[in-house]
């Protein structure tokens, strides 16, 4: 596979972060930091009037503001034993929320319980998802999720261009027909 095939593969990608501190005790620090900096772009303080990067979503739908999700991400992590920061990203189109959160619900062991924030200020379409493990993933286990989520990502993404094509396609029949008409074109 060429280095250029591998470029516009939808990616999936995953940190872990253990809620403990040094000495061992629960800690909501990690989560946080990764709800911060998937909120606001940047690590550490921010102005006051920094706006939010998006908008965080549920696994059901429901939108939520900053402050709920820092507080059921403090509890996620006083409940379980690791934080996971997922990103996931396409190359070629924007997708919704909705096509994020699909992706996501192709394993639902896996990421049951998540916030997502999809942003738009980059080159490419890409969201953030925060969800909490009870333990290590297996290698194995982690590469098949990792699997399922991109190939539903692959899926939407295909779809949102054959529909743009699509749209493209009637646009251009619609001016054909136009200039015809017009007698501009023979």
């Amino acid at each position: 596979m060429s280095k250029n095939s591998r470029s516009r593969r939808a990616y999936v990608g995953a940190q872990l972060h253990l809620n403990r501190t040094p000495t061992g005790r629960r800690s909501a620090v990690a989560v946080r930091q990764a709800a911060h900096y998937v909120a606001y772009g940047q690590r550490g303080k921010v102005a006051e009037t920094a706006q939010l990067r998006g908008e965080w979503v549920g696994e059901d739908g429901q939108r939520y503001s900053h402050e709920a999700v820092l507080a059921w991400g403090k509890a996620g992590a006083w409940e379980h034993q690791y934080t996971v920061h997922a990103v996931l990203s396409v190359p070629r189109v924007r997708l919704s929320a909705d096509d994020y959160r699909l992706a996501l619900a192709a394993d639902e062991e896996v990421s049951r319980t998540y916030r997502l924030m999809v942003h738009e200020d980059t080159r490419y379409s890409h969201a953030h998802a925060l969800f909490f493990w009870d333990k290590r993933m297996e290698k194995e286990q982690f590469l098949q999720w990792q699997a399922e989520v991109r190939s539903v990502l692959a899926e939407r993404e295909t779809a949102q261009i054959a529909v743009h094509e699509l749209a493209a396609g009637q646009e251009e029949e619609i001016g054909q027909t136009r200039r015809q008409a017009w007698g501009l074109e023979i």
